[in-house]
């Protein structure tokens, strides 16, 4: 039996079914007549009408016979299984789709088409298909059930604060963690932005380590660095270990850098450094490490560096990166954890005579601030040879060896200022 027939003879046994069917099935998974007797009762339906037969048949005169849709509607005297047909039908809808990916992904190898250009085509037929199988989308709570799945988060916070354990992720810097009310929370989509040389990706390195100490996994994404040079700096940073003398090879702290290699280890700590990455690409492999539990943290270093490469020749670069940092805050709240997307600002902070960065500083795209849960700054006021910095209680401090992470936007809580200590390379972050 044709499960498409099925389906439109159960909805027209029972119309107010209509609603379900539409929820779990679109028009695209329908063929021949059956496609077009479905788009139009998908259309009925968003206008919030029944799809009565007469209807339907009048919509679609010349293109539908009374007899066949007469036929289909006999087909079923109730919609008791409709659910069960709509679920089948995507089965076999998913099936043909990755069938035909398969298909041309075999077609690309054989005409020896770019390994890159292969890879991003699988990885686009696989986050369709992942969108289609993905049932996250529960419709309508009623709030009953939200107030139930709130209190009992609260007492999970609750228990977690009794027992000490952290509410969120850990950024390793004690006062900020206090201002965001227990350090990163699942499904937020953080922005660190600053201009270059201010250490993004010292600090980046930073929250990674104190967060993987703390037993969350984290995926770093490193489109500017390669991995070596990421865990070179780790190594340094865990034994304070002398940079330069690494670098030109006059190193001798041999002792203290296996030790530090020891620690760096043992740490959940996992690093792609390809450097011609998607979000796609972001979104898949983390959905991934997050089913083998080896996913807690996502860090991206740095946004503008990004693939945002698309089949449509009309978007500026600001659409493109809107459309990233849409990308970015949909994987947060999809696999439930936060992730750390480092972003250049432009140059507008150099105009200004204390050079502090401002929401309006984010290159190339308002969306950013739109997208992101919470904002972040990473000012060093010594880098503009600006001698002193005033603490948010008002204390004057030498900038010397001092930062400050600005939090500029904060949707679920507070903004402010917190200073944080760091040695001359900026290797070690300390609290202040």
């Amino acid at each position: 039996m044709n499960i498409e027939k099925l389906i439109i003879g159960s909805i027209l046994a029972e119309p107010e079914s209509t609603g379900l069917a539409c929820e779990l099935v679109t028009p695209e998974m329908f063929s021949g007549e059956e496609k077009k007797i479905f788009t139009k009762i998908n259309e009925l339906n968003e206008k919030g009408m029944s799809p009565d037969i007469f209807i339907i048949l009048n919509s679609l005169k010349g293109e539908i016979e009374a007899p066949y849709l007469m036929e289909i509607a006999s087909l079923c005297a109730s919609a008791t299984r409709l659910q069960e047909y709509c679920l089948v039908l995507k089965q076999e809808h998913l099936g043909k789709i990755l069938n035909t990916y398969f298909l041309q992904g075999a077609a690309m190898c054989e005409d020896k088409h770019d390994v890159q250009r292969i890879m991003e085509f699988a990885q686009s037929g696989m986050e369709v298909a992942f969108n289609i199988a993905s049932d996250a989308n529960d419709g309508f709570l009623h709030i009953s059930e939200l107030t139930e799945k709130a209190i009992q988060k609260a007492e999970d916070r609750a228990l977690n604060f009794k027992e000490g354990k952290p509410v969120g992720v850990t950024s390793g810097i004690r006062p900020l963690d206090r201002l965001l009310n227990g350090g990163f929370k699942p499904s937020n989509l953080i922005v660190l932005a600053a201009r270059p040389a201010m250490g993004k990706t010292a600090l980046m390195l930073h929250i990674a380590k104190c967060a993987a100490a703390s037993g969350v996994p984290v995926c770093i994404y490193s489109l500017e660095m390669s991995a070596i040079s990421l865990t070179d700096r780790m190594l340094l940073s865990i034994g304070n270990l002398d940079i330069d003398a690494y670098k030109s090879g006059e190193f001798t702290q041999w002792a203290e850098l296996t030790q530090s290699q020891a620690i760096l280890n043992k740490l959940p700590i996992y690093i792609d450094a390809n450097a011609k990455v998607s979000f796609s690409y972001i979104h898949n492999h983390s959905r991934i490490m997050r089913q083998k539990g080896k996913c807690g943290l996502i860090m991206i270093d740095y946004l503008q560096l990004s693939d945002m490469s698309s089949n449509d020749k009309n978007r500026n670069r600001e659409q493109e990166v809107a459309q990233a940092s849409r990308k970015g805050k949909l994987i947060a709240k999809e696999l439930d954890l936060p992730v750390i997307i480092l972003s250049q600002l432009s140059r507008a902070t150099e105009t200004r005579a204390d050079k502090r960065p401002q929401l309006s500083d984010l290159r190339e795209s308002g969306a950013i601030e739109q997208d992101a849960d919470i904002v972040a700054f990473l000012y060093r006021a010594a880098y503009y040879n600006i001698p002193d910095i005033t603490l948010y209680d008002g204390t004057m401090v030498s900038s010397s060896g001092t930062g400050e992470v600005i939090i500029a936007k904060n949707r679920d809580g507070a903004t402010g200022d917190v200073a944080f200590r760091h040695n001359e390379s900026m290797t070690q972050i300390f609290n202040f």
